[in-house]
């Protein structure tokens, strides 16, 4: 003879949470601790991208220096054709 019955599911003591408080308050820090590392990748990527935009500008002024002395202290040299 068949029933319909279905099993109760059964549930295992180790995979449900010991305490759903204590799993919250683990989580909680977690978080925290993920943004807090979050801030510190964010304040060092400023940091660089300011070095970056430094250089940049830098070069970009050697790059017109070297210009302007080049072209002021250079002569072309007459063909040899």
């Amino acid at each position: 003879m068949r029933t319909n019955a279905r099993p109760s599911p059964r549930r295992c003591n180790d995979c449900s949470p010991a305490n759903p408080h204590d799993e919250i308050a683990a989580l909680t820090e977690k978080i925290k601790t993920l943004k807090e590392e979050r801030d510190q990748y964010r304040t060092a990527s400023e940091t660089f991208a300011r070095a970056m935009n430094v250089l940049t500008i830098e070069n970009d002024n050697l790059r017109r220096d070297i210009e302007k002395h080049r072209s002021s202290n250079v002569t072309s040299l007459p063909s040899r054709r």
